[in-house]
C-alpha cells in the first residue's frame, strides 16, 4: 500500500520522516526535499541521528532500484561521507554503492564510479587507520571498507 502526507512548506527548509528508522516504510521526499535534506547532510549532517543518515542512504537507493527516484539523487545522499564516522551509514553506502557497482561491472561508467567509490572509502580508512583498534563497530567497519576497497583494485590493499 501506498501512502501521501501533504504538508505545506512554510518556515522549513526540511522535513525528516520515520524518525530514528522506528517503523519500516520507505518514505520518498519531493525532488526539492530530496535536495534541502542531502544539503543538509554536506553542512552538519549530525543534525540527523545515525539512524536517520541510514535511512536516507538506504531509501534513496531502495526508491532508485524500484524506479521511484532519479539514482543521482541516491548518489548525492553520499556525497557527505568523507565526514562520516559512524557505522550504520556507512554500511548502509557501502552496501547500496555495491549494488550499483555490480550493475555497472558491464558498462562505460564503470571506472568513474571506482574512483568515487574508492575515494569515499579512502575517508573512512582516514578517520579509522589500518590498526585494529577501536570500538567493536569502527573494527567492523573497517574491515568493511578494507574489503571494498579491495574490491574496487585499491593500491593500499595490501600495503598494511
Amino acid at each position: 500500500n501506498s501512502y501521501q502526507v501533504q504538508v505545506t512548506k512554510s518556515n522549513f527548509k526540511w522535513i525528516k520522516l520515520n524518525v530514528e528508522q522506528k517503523f519500516f516504510y520507505r518514505v520518498n521526499y519531493d525532488i526539492t526535499i530530496w535536495q534541502e535534506l542531502i544539503n543538509q547532510l554536506n553542512t552538519n549532517h549530525k543534525v540527523f541521528a545515525a539512524r536517520d543518515r541510514a535511512g536516507l542512504i538506504d531509501d534513496a537507493f531502495a526508491l532508485a532500484t524500484a524506479g521511484h527516484l532519479n539514482i543521482t539523487i541516491a548518489m548525492d545522499t553520499t556525497q557527505y561521507l568523507h565526514l562520516e564516522h559512524e557505522y550504520s551509514p556507512w554500511m548502509m553506502a557501502i552496501d547500496a554503492l555495491h549494488n550499483i557497482y555490480s550493475i555497472l561491472s558491464h558498462g562505460n561508467q564503470l571506472g568513474p564510479f571506482k574512483m568515487y567509490f574508492r575515494s569515499q572509502l579512502e575517508s573512512a580508512f582516514h578517520s579509522l587507520g589500518y590498526n585494529d583498534t577501536g570500538s567493536h563497530t569502527q573494527r567492523l567497519l573497517r574491515v568493511a571498507a578494507l574489503h571494498r576497497s579491495c574490491d574496487l583494485g585499491s593500491r593500499r590493499c595490501g600495503q598494511n
